[in-house]
């Protein structure tokens, strides 16, 4: 009979310039040091969805860590109109959220459990442009990164007035990217001007394209969901974060 390995769930508060920020933690059920990731939300917020990714990380021996990224407007907010999302993306700032990865990579280095060269970042959607951000700006301390049909990593926005893929230079550790073809957010030239960038910026990476996926295909609570392009982005992604993590201690 198989049995799920068992995962244990928390929330850290982590200390901010401008408060404390909620951090969901899923974690194996041991005390082995290992890999950790920086888990980003979509727009929806850190709710059952992302919860359940960070599990499955845990499930395969990662240490992860969630932040509530919207705290300053209210702990653990969560977004079900849609009519009101480009409201929630506009309380993002460049500025606080970069100062935000660094306070959690504090917390994450501080952590026992951690191998702390060994610090890997996920994000979806809105997360995904956040993923590439800590790669760029952190790249002494995240190893890899995995992107997520990312948005608006060419532009810049009177919130980011850096356009994110400014800063590929910046980056040491490997990339990975999903994209789908059905995403009328973010069209297949923007795709290959995001591979341009980083193949002239030297940065090793792969982008992975599925024709017939829409934008938020990971998501298994969403129509959108898009089985096999989700089964095969997932497996490429924990490849390629054990080619960077390095090979992880196996979860009883």
């Amino acid at each position: 009979m198989f049995i799920e390995p068992e995962v244990l769930e928390e929330v850290r508060q982590v200390t901010t310039k401008d408060g404390q920020m909620g951090v969901y933690v899923a974690r194996p059920k041991d005390n082995v040091k290992r890999p950790a990731l920086l888990l980003f939300q979509e727009i929806f917020g850190v709710n059952d969805h992302i919860k359940d990714v960070c599990q499955r990380f845990a499930r395969q021996g990662y240490i992860v860590f969630a932040p509530d990224v919207f705290y300053r407007e209210g702990a653990w907010t969560q977004l079900t109109d849609l009519s009101k999302l480009h409201d929630k993306l506009a309380l993002l700032k460049e500025e606080e959220v970069t100062a935000d990865i660094e306070a959690l990579l504090g917390e994450i280095s501080a952590d026992e459990r951690v191998l702390k060269d060994m610090i890997g970042a996920v994000g979806y959607c809105m997360g995904g442009r956040l993923s590439y951000l800590a790669a760029a700006v952190f790249p002494d301390q995240i190893q890899c990164a995995a992107i997520y049909y990312g948005g608006r990593i060419l532009q810049a926005t009177p919130q980011f007035p850096t356009a994110p893929i400014s800063r590929a230079s910046n980056i040491k550790g490997g990339i990975i990217g999903f994209f789908g073809g059905l995403d009328k957010g973010i069209p297949r030239e923007d795709v290959e001007a995001i591979d341009r960038a980083l193949e002239e910026a030297g940065v090793v990476h792969r982008i992975h394209f599925y024709p017939d996926a829409d934008h938020g295909f990971f998501n298994d609570t969403r129509e959108v969901f898009h089985v096999r392009a989700a089964q095969d982005a997932w497996h490429k992604t924990l490849n390629w974060f054990e080619e960077y993590l390095g090979p992880v201690p196996a979860v009883d």
